[in-house]
């Protein structure tokens, strides 16, 4: 057999010949004289360039992706190249130091030097945003891509290996048994020269295996080799062997050719005993490495799909009623939704809309296929060394002394897919659709590419597989935005049907007063350019799904939006394609638009702030004058200092238990500058929608907008250059993007801040000490108006001042639950000890479920008396001394964690001299 013709393309191709023609068709299955196409190579400059960016002193992460992106296909073999020598002890020493320099990062900008960031205490229950994907964090996106490379590099080496190896011991054995043929059966060696001429290779090679001094040489191969249950892979081997005979006649023309050659043939009987078993342990570990590979690829695939037919099925069955009627089980849903999709949690289907609740163990059942066959992927190396091993212990034979050099040189690799597993295993922490983000995405190509060992037939298959993977991403896309959106009109709901409290900062949140404001002012035109930039980049994915241009601003969907925003980018002809999308000066109007909202100017005139400032009688400027100011006041003044620094006021906390811990910060605030400047910008209120907006498009196009558009154009190294001679200022080195994010990430705090500040959280125990003025019938000024025009305030302050009872009071929450349950409000009022008579209160009843509220009178700043009910707490939200944000608090946290991973990205910082971060980063190049 000839050298180009690998054994391993023989082998499958003839496969199970006896029992189907159409497999001998093929005559290779592992191609490794592919041809290559010659290209101009990846510029040495350019790699050098790209080096002295990630040595630079702001070695900006986000940029290099995005420049490695520019690499077109043709020039995919140089890379391979460059990473020739990268071993998994090599990349594992990169990344862990990358790991540990972005716990740094983010530790500074999450705690600014402060005293708190040392009180596991505190930091155990302050509130972590739920949609977050912290295990698809960049030092992740590494590991997967990085080790799944080095990985798959080695599972190529031993598939090779393998190939070369039984490819020479077939034309061994092939000799062996032309020899026997031309000596025993002379009257079947001339049948066979004769039928070679004419007959086609499939017919030809069936025929050498019928012939009976061929099965009874097999036969005597085999007849101790303690594989009868595995008599396929004796098949395949028997077609192998015999297509290598079909070779050797066309070579040779005549057995008698055949035997003068076969003369260096070692044919003593256990000599080709042994190298019959070394090729059927060979072969059958390849075949049980493809066959398995195949599977869990599919396995993956399908997972994936069936995964998206569910909870789209669910969403289906569960859109919500319109029949005030039915708000209970619309709760319920919401609640489920929340709970299972989003978060992940197991929780009791028990009660009404079985069809939807009873889904909840079937949910992430096929989640967990897709991730199982992820880890199975990629642990595939592992799985042959164990394969071989197993098989070389059943035969009584070892692989050959360079073949198991490879092995042993790679079985150290297999600590790599160990850490691959883990990270996929990761991503189920995330909940169904932080799973299903991730494993739709990016570096999970590189596992999945490679995951058979090198391009063939087979895998062939397992590659047309990947277009499947990217169809489920879209689908997983529009699963979690029409999720994401139920969320939002159950949550908005329920609010009209429970949440009358909470009208006042329903108004403030309201997307279209947002966008009413924001085009009053005029400042929307630059970020809507941002906006057509992203959605027209993919309209080849959105085209295909019923999504509101809401979508492309949400921050629940940044994660999906940025991978296929980025994947779309092939080389540098897509990038440019990006600009093209808009006329002229669109580009540098789209920049703009982040410089008004992320350039440092955060007064007034910043667009995330501008819609409390477009006319006196917006009730948004009063809710600002009524609400905001005077608890922004009051806090200042309960902590005694000018700036509110050193209280951890955008850390909000769960309970009234960790609320102890807040009031300490209070208490004994300093006025200390952060590590840097000013934490917070706390004077004017900041709108959720309009930076939730504005952020949304920062996240996922700084990396472009840190070059101009006309730099783009030129050459690879002429952009570094260009980043580099401007990435430094007279404060030292600071990029674009590490500005934006700073800037942004300042805002977001500041708005976490005021949240916080507007749910009473920071100052609830200083509150307390007026709870008697609040909780009365009396006329009101100052903080006690306030307090009592604000639901939300007034419900976290009705908990806390009957938790904080719990060591006054015997049984507090016991007396609480009896009087909540049978509607006795004179006993709850005394309780709260509040100046009120029983017509303050109402118990409202629908079926089993019961609630209770409280009237208070209070005056705005207009002097207009307003009547403001809040809902009383549930006795086990009582017992669990829950504190209640508005929905803006858990897409703020989500905002400020992403603006942390990405600032991880791009904050100035030694990476490490030395250390060849580059080849770690070329890795993720490869998908």
């Amino acid at each position: 057999m000839s050298k180009n013709k690998s054994f391993i393309f023989l082998f499958l191709a003839l496969a199970y010949v006896a029992c189907s023609k159409e497999g001998a068709k093929n005559t290779s299955i592992y191609n490794q004289a592919a041809a290559v196409t010659k290209t101009e190579d990846l510029k040495q400059a350019d790699v050098d360039s790209v080096n002295e960016l990630l040595n630079s002193p702001s070695p900006n992460l986000a940029l290099v992706n995005l420049l490695l992106r520019t690499v077109s296909p043709e020039e995919k073999p140089a890379i391979k190249i460059l990473l020739e020598n990268l071993s998994s002890e090599e990349a594992q020493k990169i990344i862990a130091t990358v790991v540990e320099q972005n716990k740094g990062i983010r530790n500074n900008y999450l705690y600014h030097g402060q005293r708190y960031q040392t009180n596991k205490d505190f930091l155990g229950y302050i509130v972590k945003p739920e949609t977050a994907i912290r295990d698809f964090s960049l030092s992740t996106q590494l590991k997967v891509s990085a080790f799944a490379y080095v990985k798959n590099k080695s599972l190529t080496n031993i598939v090779r290996a393998f190939d070369e190896r039984a490819s020479l011991l077939s034309k061994d054995l092939g000799i062996d048994i032309a020899v026997d043929i031309a000596n025993s059966s002379p009257q079947l060696a001339k049948e066979l020269e004769a039928k070679v001429k004419v007959t086609p290779q499939d017919e030809m090679i069936e025929l050498i295996q019928k012939s009976k001094p061929f099965i009874e040489k097999l036969d005597s191969y085999f007849r101790s080799s303690n594989l009868n249950e595995k008599e396929q892979y004796v098949v395949i081997l028997s077609g192998a062997v015999a297509g290598g005979i079909y070779e050797l006649l066309q070579q040779n023309k005549t057995f008698v050719e055949i035997f003068k050659k076969a003369n260096q043939i070692v044919r003593d009987v256990k000599e080709i005993e042994k190298k019959a078993k070394e090729a059927l342990m060979l072969i059958t570990a390849l075949n049980e490495h493809l066959d398995n590979t195949a599977k869990d690829v599919s396995d993956f695939t399908s997972g994936v799909k069936e995964s998206y037919r569910d909870l789209n099925s669910m969403l289906q069955r569960g859109k919500y009623p319109t029949n005030p009627q039915d708000k209970i089980d619309s709760k319920r849903i919401m609640d489920f939704l929340t709970e299972k999709v989003i978060k992940g949690k197991d929780i009791k289907a028990d009660g009404k809309n079985d069809s939807i609740l009873s889904q909840q163990n079937q949910i992430n059942t096929n989640i967990y296929k897709s991730v199982n066959a992820a880890c199975n992927i990629a642990d595939n190396l592992s799985n042959i060394i164990s394969t071989t091993a197993r098989l070389g212990e059943l035969l009584g034979v070892k692989p050959s002394k360079d073949v198991q050099k490879i092995i042993d040189g790679v079985q150290k690799v297999g600590q790599a897919a160990a850490l691959v597993r883990s990270a996929i295993t990761g991503w189920m922490t995330g909940g169904p659709l932080g799973a299903m983000t991730a494993l739709s995405s990016g570096p999970l190509g590189t596992l999945l590419g490679g995951a058979g060992g090198g391009d063939s037939a087979k895998l062939g298959e397992i590659s047309g597989k990947l277009d499947i993977i990217m169809e489920n991403q879209r689908r997983m896309l529009q699963m979690q935005i029409e999720t994401m959106r139920m969320i939002k009109d159950l949550a908005l709901m329920i609010d009209q049907y429970h949440q009358e409290e909470m009208l006042a900062l329903a108004e403030l949140r309201d997307i279209g007063l947002t966008n009413l404001e924001l085009e009053k002012a005029k400042l929307n035109d630059n970020i809507s350019i941002c906006e057509s930039m992203i959605q027209f980049q993919l309209s080849s994915v959105w085209s295909k799904f019923d999504i509101k241009n809401e979508s492309f601003t949400s921050i629940n969907h940044l994660k999906l939006l940025s991978q296929a925003f980025y994947s779309r980018i092939k080389d540098k002809k897509s990038l440019l394609h990006v600009f093209t999308t808009i006329e002229g000066d669109g580009f540098a109007k789209c920049q703009n638009g982040i410089v008004q909202a992320f350039g440092g100017r955060n007064g007034v005139e910043n667009p995330t702030r501008s819609i409390f400032m477009s006319g006196e009688e917006n009730n948004l400027s009063k809710f600002e004058r009524n609400l905001y100011l005077p608890q922004l006041n009051f806090l200042k003044s309960a902590s005694g200092v000018t700036n509110l620094n050193s209280i951890p006021l955008h850390l909000p906390v769960q309970n009234m238990k960790a609320q102890e811990f807040k009031a300490a910060y209070v208490d004994h605030a300093r006025d200390l500058e952060s590590s840097g400047s000013q934490v917070y910008e706390l004077e004017h209120l900041i709108s959720t929608k309009a930076l939730e907006r504005y952020l949304t498009s920062l996240l996922i196009l700084y990396p472009i907008l840190e070059i101009d558009k006309e730099v783009w154009y030129r050459p690879l190294k002429e952009i570094v250059d260009h980043y580099l001679d401007n990435s430094t200022n007279d404060s030292g080195p600071n990029s674009r993007s590490h500005y934006f994010l700073s800037n942004a990430l300042k805002l977001t705090q500041s708005a976490i801040a005021q949240e916080s500040i507007l749910a009473g959280e920071p100052m609830l125990h200083r509150l307390y000490e007026k709870s008697g003025k609040i909780f009365s019938s009396e006329d009101c000024e100052d903080i006690v108006c306030s307090a009592r025009l604000n639901p939300l305030l007034l419900k976290n302050l009705v908990t806390f001042t009957l938790f904080s009872q719990r060591t006054l009071i015997n049984d507090i929450f016991g007396r609480y639950d009896l009087a909540y349950k049978s509607g006795d409000v004179q006993s709850i009022i005394g309780l709260l000890r509040a100046n009120l008579s029983p017509a303050n209160f109402k118990v409202k009843k629908d079926g089993d479920v019961q609630e209770i509220y409280m009237f208070l009178d209070a005056k705005d700043s207009d002097n207009h008396t307003l009547r403001v009910s809040v809902k009383l707490p549930l006795p086990s939200d009582l017992q669990d001394g829950k504190i209640v944000y508005s929905e803006n608090m858990p897409r703020l946290l989500l905002m400020q964690d992403l603006i942390l991973e990405n600032l991880e990205m791009v904050v100035p910082l030694d990476r490490g001299r030395g250390q060849d971060l580059l080849k770690v980063f070329l890795t993720s190049s490869m998908i």
